[in-house]
């Protein structure tokens, strides 16, 4: 399976995104704090439903103050 794009909404630092990525290798860079591992993150939660070791926590990824979020994976 290859990720072509990721869509998210309320996760993390990202209220609306959308990462597309290109056939090959792909770079994720930015300054701290600018949404790289949220993105990594999202893509893990929503593979597998849960983030690292932990439980089923995606309410670890909302972004503050919100009840809801939304990850849409395109292969």
């Amino acid at each position: 399976m290859i990720i072509e794009k990721v869509k998210i909404e309320n996760i993390r630092s990202y209220r609306n995104g959308v990462i597309e990525f290109k056939p090959g290798i792909n770079i994720i860079s930015g300054n701290t704090g600018s949404g790289k591992s949220s993105i990594l993150m999202a893509i893990e939660y929503a593979l597998f439903g849960k983030i690292g070791e932990g439980k089923d926590e995606g309410k670890l990824l909302l972004r503050r103050g919100e009840k809801s979020g939304y990850i849409e994976l395109s292969i």
